[in-house]
Order: structure tokens, then sequence, then C-alpha cells
């Protein structure tokens, strides 16, 4: 545990409750949960709800923006994109939705049980009717790749392949936990994206736990006999 002053102790539990939510932690463009071809380490896609009409505007206005996202943040940075065009008609905005279901999404209108949400899908429904963007129902990127003015998109629409360039991508497909502080242990549902068994050549670390797991070790792994990965075992174990 690291404290204010950059101190660091290590506590031991016997369990830990992790409240850090995942609002730092965005999910990828991907469909499957991973990021696509292209995503990693590009300064031109952005994971959240920016200030495009703010202190960000530079960043938007005049350019060809792609939102991503099937929810309300989506809706909102679309309309947000929008009121650029007020001021810089050049402003090009495209969203793309991860299913069909757009008049889930849009809501019910003036009676929409939460009129605020309510409001958003009537401005979204008229922004769409009257072809102030450019709509993918359902729409998947592949891959992304960088080029000279800004990033070429390939994806797949409900019945056919698109590809076109943009200078900028807004991801707004949810939040995810942050696991890295199960990175180390061994013996976990798989909810957490961790590995269940891990043979004790790989990982020397092991812990009492893990000993009736071991206990039948297939050949496959590594030839090791069955004999062998207890004995391996216990003497870990004993080691610490």
């Amino acid at each position: 545990m690291k404290s204010s002053n950059g101190k660091i102790d290590i506590i031991k539990a016997a369990a830990v409750i992790d409240a850090s939510g995942t609002w730092s932690n965005p999910n990828p463009i991907g469909l499957d949960g991973l990021p696509v071809p292209g995503e990693k380490n590009q300064d031109l896609i952005i994971y959240g709800i920016p200030n495009a009409i703010g202190k960000d505007k530079a960043d938007y206005a005049a350019k060809r923006a792609l939102a991503l996202g099937g929810g309300h943040s989506a809706i909102n940075v679309a309309l947000d994109l929008l009121k650029l065009q007020d001021t810089h008609s050049d402003t090009k905005v495209i969203w793309g939705l991860r299913s069909n279901k757009l008049d889930k999404l849009l809501g019910g209108g003036i009676n929409d049980e939460l009129p605020a949400l309510g409001e958003l899908g009537i401005a979204a429904k008229y922004a769409i009717d009257a072809g102030l963007l450019e709509l993918h129902a359902p729409f998947e990127v592949k891959r992304n790749t960088k080029v000279a003015d800004g990033l070429f998109i390939n994806a797949f629409t409900e019945y056919d392949e698109t590809s076109f360039e943009v200078d900028i991508i807004i991801v707004t497909a949810g939040f995810r936990p942050d696991f890295n502080m199960l990175r180390e242990l061994r013996e976990l549902v798989q909810c957490s994206e961790a590995q269940v068994w891990s043979s004790p050549e790989i990982h020397g670390n092991m812990s009492g736990v893990m000993k009736t797991q071991i206990d039948w070790i297939p050949l496959s792994i590594g030839a090791v006999r069955p004999t062998q990965g207890k004995v391996l075992a216990v003497m870990q174990i004993t080691a610490g």
C-alpha cells in the first residue's frame, strides 16, 4: 500500500475490497472487449466525453469526427459536435452504434420517464432525420490506420463493409474494472479475466491452495510426471 507521502507498506489481509471504480479504465473499440488493430498509442482516439464546445473546441471544430457508442454518452458527444456546425459548417459528424437498436436508445421522447433522456432522444432523432450527421447502425470497427490526414477506418455494417477517413475518434463504449491488482493471484474466477491454474514450472511462488490442482498435472504440461509435480509443489510451498 502506498501512502500519500510515498511510503510503501506490505499488508496481509484475508480479503480485499476494490472500490477504485472504473472511470479511469475505458473499454476499447473492439466489440470483443479488445483493442482493434491500430487502436493502441493513437493520439487521435479520445475516450469519454470531451468538452467539444468548450476548452477542447479547437480539437473538433471543422474536423471529421467519428463518435462510437450506443448509449446516451454517445448522443451527448454527437449533439455537441453538431453544435460546432453553427460556426464551423465543415464539421462532419459520423455516429457508429454497436447495435441497430436505435429506437430503444432514442427513448420515449416527451413520454420518457426521465425527461432529460427524452430530450436527448428527441434532439438525436431530429439530427438523424434531418441528415445532419452520418449514422451507421450496427457498426463494428475492424481496423484503423494512421494516414497523413487522420485515421483510415475499416468497418463492418449490417450488410456490407465500409471504409472512410476521419480526423478524430471519440469512444464512449463504457468502462471496466482494472484487474491489475489480481495479476499475481493464481486461483481466480473466470470473470476476472485471469488464469484459473498455472503450471509450477511457470510460476515458482506456489500457494497451498494450489496443491489439489497440482496433484493431477498431465504429461502434456512440460512432460512432467504427476509424482514429480507433487514433490515440486510441496518443495515450493515449503520454501515459501
